[in-house]
């Protein structure tokens, strides 16, 4: 998942990876979402 902000960034960054974290969670460890903060894949909303 790529993100518009940065990773850790309080509360949108954040709320990202624990989604991620979550559908891992919820799925049993079927799905694995990777967070990817701005930049990091393409620049911000690219």
């Amino acid at each position: 998942m790529v993100t518009t902000w940065p990773k850790n960034f309080p509360g949108l960054g954040t709320g990202a990876q624990r989604l991620a974290d979550r559908i891992t969670t919820m799925t049993e460890g079927r799905i694995t979402v990777k967070l990817f903060a701005a930049g990091e894949l393409v620049g911000a909303f690219d």
